[in-house]
């Protein structure tokens, strides 16, 4: 019977203690079970983080000291002071990769070795370089050189006694000597009829090298072939010395007044037809290609694309060619001349009334002024958009 007891006692001890250890693993297994579940979850966050962020999730560090500000020096009224140097601190919650740029300054960038140096603006206006001038302005200077030479003039011929002044009355007589011989050369030696000889001849002759050497440049310009053809002889003209047309045009010509135009085409032509033809070549290319790809043939082109585009600089170079005209015919009116400017120099010289030289010169430099104000003044109705003095 107690045999039976302890093994039933025995029995109830071990189911008791295969009891407890089955709890004991259960309590485990909900342990592990439940540290699994909430590092998965740390997991979870670490990974939606690092998504989000873009990187790492920043682990807390401690604050670094900040140093002192850099000591400034008193900032000046109406100036900032200046920011103390060093490097850059990033804001806060930005990473050294996302902090802006600072870039250099433009002093601190060197420049190349042949990099040109910005020019320094001058103070006076008419010391910059093509410094634009007011017309008036432009004419006040041109006055004041008139003057400069007037009174230097003056200072040369003041003395009263001819033997004291600087320059001798045989040489360079007073302005006042000058300016008395205009009644004389009016009324008695026929001024205004030599004007008008003057400048006959010199139209005549400036007209014919225009209606010859115009039509002439600009077909050698439009077809190549023709402009070398006729270069040899451009060439002779432009370089033979003038005063050697003289004896040529007396012998084919006589010493009439068909001699002196001849002349005056002769000298002036070579000149003409090679401004004439530069002006055509200076027309850009795109112009004739637009007219070629609208279908116009060669006579239009000239006609509608390269004769009105080079109007206005063969217009300017006549103006110039003009004054060169004017001064060759002084030299033709040397010779059996009756009337004319070139004439009353040549008898004021023999003549020995040097004051009388002086004066047909300031007529002269009057008289092609005025004619050039005249272009001038028909070029600005002409070419509008020319911006010539």
């Amino acid at each position: 019977m107690r045999e039976g007891d302890e093994t039933g006692a025995d029995d109830v001890g071990a189911s008791d203690a295969s009891g407890g250890a089955t709890d004991a693993e259960a309590r485990a297994r909900e342990v592990v079970a439940g540290r699994t579940a909430t590092d998965e979850a740390a997991l979870d966050e670490q990974l939606a983080a690092i998504s989000e962020g873009g990187g790492a999730p920043e682990t807390p560090q401690k604050p670094r000291p900040v140093p002192a500000p850099a000591r400034q020096g008193r900032a000046r009224p109406g100036r900032a002071p200046r920011a103390a140097k060093g490097p850059t601190v990033p804001p806060a919650g930005c990473s050294a990769a996302d902090a802006p740029l600072e870039l250099p300054s433009a002093s601190a960038v060197p420049k190349a070795a042949g990099e040109p140096r910005p020019a320094r603006r001058s103070f006076l206006p008419a010391l910059r370089l093509r410094e634009e001038i007011a017309l008036p302005w432009r004419r006040a200077r041109g006055g004041l050189f008139i003057l400069l030479v007037l009174g230097v003039w003056a200072l040369l011929t003041s003395a009263d006694v001819p033997e004291e002044r600087i320059m001798s009355p045989t040489v360079l007589p007073t302005p006042g000597d000058v300016a008395s011989t205009l009644s004389g050369l009016v009324g008695e030696r026929s001024l205004i009829e030599s004007m008008a000889a003057t400048l006959t001849r010199v139209f005549l002759g400036f007209g014919l090298a225009v209606i010859v050497a115009v039509p002439l440049g600009i077909l050698a310009a439009a077809w190549r072939p023709l402009g070398a053809f006729l270069a040899p002889l451009v060439l002779f003209g432009r370089n033979v010395p003038i005063a050697a047309l003289i004896p040529l045009t007396m012998i084919w010509f006589g010493i009439d007044e068909t001699q002196k135009v001849i002349f005056i085409f002769v000298a002036c032509a070579p000149f003409i037809f090679s401004d004439a033809a530069a002006a055509v070549l200076d027309i850009p290319e795109r112009y004739v290609e637009t007219a070629q790809t609208l279908g116009a043939s060669k006579w239009q082109i000239i006609r509608g694309v390269l004769v009105p585009l080079s109007l206005p600089a063969t217009y300017t170079g006549l103006r110039t060619l003009f004054g060169l005209a004017f001064g060759y015919i002084m030299l033709a009116e040397l010779v059996n001349a009756e009337r004319g400017l070139g004439s009353l120099i040549n008898v004021s010289q023999r003549r020995g009334a040097i004051a009388d030289v002086y004066m047909v010169l300031l007529i002269i430099t009057l008289l092609a002024f005025a004619i050039d104000r005249l272009f001038a003044f028909f070029q600005k109705g002409l070419f509008p958009h020319r911006q010539d003095p």
